[in-house]
């Protein structure tokens, strides 16, 4: 996994990897808890990857909404 830090107004990480997706609810829950979490994608992605982050999400304890337009 790479770590890249992003420098604008305010500063964070991106993270670049393989398989990140599904241990996404891991890496965020380090940074925030307890709290409703939105995925808002198109509907060319979401199909593919909508359904392993937001399982993601639900195990790491984080309610999920999702928009899809």
């Amino acid at each position: 996994m790479k770590n890249i830090l992003v420098t604008a107004s305010k500063s964070y990480s991106v993270f670049i990897g393989n398989g990140l997706l599904k241990e996404a609810g891991k890496y965020i829950s380090q940074i925030k808890s307890n709290a409703t979490v939105a995925v808002i994608s198109d509907s060319h992605v979401f199909p593919i990857y909508g359904n392993t982050l937001i399982a993601s999400l639900k195990n790491a304890g984080y309610s999920v909404v999702s928009f899809v337009f």
